[in-house]
């Protein structure tokens, strides 16, 4: 909704208020219709500042819930961020996946290390009976059905052009990101973002490969920054977003001209669609 809802907003804004108005710009050019670019960029000059801003003030706004065990998330109700104070290094069980995006209109390659960790309470450990043996506890877990709710995840990311990749870059690439998670893991997480439906989610959601059954999974993004700084790049890059977007609209003006006739028609009111 956070989407949906202001590009929906923009796009009944233009058709039925603003599009009659910039029906009154033309090019000089005969053979370009400006008209689509024009709706384009005033949805877009109207949509990617609210949009931008909905993320911001919901970050801003959206409080630090610190729970002891991971069994305190489903018991307490939902929230955006987490500190878990105590729970179950379980890295050497997590989940891998490996996968390449491209970037930058295929120029780039953007290497993707997904690890999904079941975030599970100590004491599930220490008080059962195949405590002396951790892969059996494990395994007792998923073979009754009590299929982890609760999943820490993190990602690391290696950006090349596509000229320069080599499969050495990529096989040391997996090799480092596999090294450093399982000697470091969770251990200096400062806190936990819960992701909704989004890109980021859907990858680590393949990561694990299975859902809970009736329940949805609650997939926790891990930060290594401290939680005051969690805003620092967003505010940045809203504002770039939105002078960006709102400019590119005002830019218009210097390219396009006004059609004297249409705008005698249209200071006449008579509507022109």
């Amino acid at each position: 909704m956070l989407i949906i809802l202001p590009i929906g907003l923009a796009i009944g804004t233009v058709l039925i208020w603003l599009r009659p108005r910039l029906r009154l710009l033309t090019v000089t050019s005969p053979r370009t219709s400006p008209q689509f670019t024009l709706n384009m960029l005033s949805i877009m000059a109207m949509a990617i500042p609210i949009i931008l801003f909905q993320h911001l003030l919901l970050s801003a706004t959206s409080e630090l819930r610190k729970v002891h065990t991971p069994s305190d998330i489903t018991r307490a109700g939902y929230a955006k961020y987490y500190s878990v104070e105590e729970f179950a290094e379980l890295k050497k069980y997590a989940s891998m996946r490996f996968i390449t995006t491209t970037a930058n209109k295929g120029r780039t390659l953007v290497h993707h290390q997904y690890f999904a960790m079941p975030l599970i309470d100590k004491s599930m450990f220490a008080n059962n009976h195949f405590a002396e043996d951790t892969s059996l506890t494990f395994m007792k877990l998923f073979i009754e059905g009590n299929f982890p709710l609760v999943w820490a995840c993190r990602e690391y990311t290696l950006r090349i052009k596509k000229k320069a990749n080599t499969r050495e870059k990529e096989d040391k690439f997996i090799a480092e990101s596999k090294k450093d998670f399982y000697e470091r893991g969770f251990s200096n997480v400062a806190y936990m973002d819960r992701l909704g439906n989004n890109k980021l989610r859907e990858a680590y959601r393949k990561t694990i490969g299975k859902e809970g059954g009736q329940q949805e999974l609650i997939i926790l993004d891990a930060q290594f920054t401290p939680f005051e700084r969690r805003n620092d790049q967003k505010l940045k890059w809203t504002i770039i977003g939105s002078l960006i977007s709102m400019g590119s609209l005002l830019l218009v003006f210097a390219i396009f001209t006004w059609d004297e006739e249409r705008l005698q028609v249209y200071e006449n009111k008579n509507r022109i669609w």
